[in-house]
């Protein structure tokens, strides 16, 4: 198991002062038996906390809609700004959480790109070694840099690929979802996740078909139907709101976000960037700045 998995209680966090002077925070915590009850404690905040359990067993609820959720490993459930939530828990076993806190100026960016999920308060998934490995490179990149927009640039390309394993639906059993509207909407749901996962290399759009038996035109009338547009027409603007986050608040370089990207050089990013929001990185990094 990865070492900061271990090594609990853990806690890392980066900080900065957005436009309007409010303090937006991003931190991960791991905690066990002998912290976890302060942090589960009613906190009614503006701020949005990813639970996953590792270890224990115990129940969730949410106050305002009553709604009971069972703890156990695997558990993933979201703590949702001025909402309270109780918790209880067996005693008779240890108990160790991973929790993901982001104020709503990190956290927002996430739902735009169709990484998170807010439809989904509760769900189920897994440990495993590809789980542990994200959330160690997780912790590792609140430590990669003394500069702090670079270390955020970098806590931030750390995040996108645990939050999006974490938001995998391959549980969602589509095939037994009986009513039809139902369906077509969580596979678009699993579409948007499986063509945003990561920017670095195109999706095979045929493949993601062929998971569910569709050609890759029926599917596509899915997803348009559902997101109103095409696949790639959603990816791209993804990429581009990713892009405009990463240059206002950290200083990876232009030529390093492009290759994150998945473009061949900064010249080909900045021609798509300037076509679809009228302004050039390098532009819009200096306005930004001057704020």
């Amino acid at each position: 198991m990865n070492r900061y998995i271990n090594l609990a209680p853990t806690h890392k966090a980066i900080n900065y002062t957005n436009s309007t002077g409010q303090q937006e925070t991003l931190s991960a915590v791991i905690l066990t038996d002998k912290n976890v009850m302060i942090a589960n404690k009613n906190i009614i905040d503006n701020n949005y906390r990813w639970l996953y359990l590792l270890e224990g067993r115990g129940e969730m609820i949410n106050d305002q809609t009553g709604q009971k959720y069972e703890l156990t490993p695997g558990s993933l459930f979201l703590r949702r700004p001025q909402v309270s939530h109780s918790v209880s828990r067996d005693f008779s076993i240890p108990w160790k959480e991973f929790c993901i806190l982001m104020s709503p100026g990190f956290h927002q960016p996430f739902t735009d790109f169709g990484i998170i999920d807010l439809d989904i308060e509760y769900c189920k998934i897994l440990p495993s070694p590809q789980l542990y490995e994200l959330i160690g490179a997780f912790f590792e990149s609140f430590d990669s840099s003394d500069n702090p927009r670079i270390r955020t640039g970098r806590v931030l390309a750390a995040l996108q690929p645990l939050l999006t394993l974490l938001h995998e639906k391959d549980n969602l059993s589509l095939n037994h979802l009986n009513n039809r509207s139902v369906q077509q909407h969580k596979i678009a749901e699993y579409a948007i996740n499986k063509i945003t996962e990561s920017f670095e290399s195109e999706p095979d759009f045929k493949a993601i078909s062929e998971e569910f038996g569709y050609s890759y035109d029926h599917l596509s009338r899915i997803f348009k139907k559902k997101a109103g547009m095409t696949m790639k027409s959603y990816r791209l603007r993804a990429k581009m709101q990713y892009a405009k986050y990463l240059l206002r608040h950290s200083e990876l370089t232009i030529n390093h976000i492009s290759l994150m990207l998945g473009y061949t050089d900064r010249f080909a990013f900045s021609h798509q960037y300037k076509k679809f929001f009228r302004i050039s990185p390098a532009s819009d990094r200096k306005n930004f700045d001057k704020k």
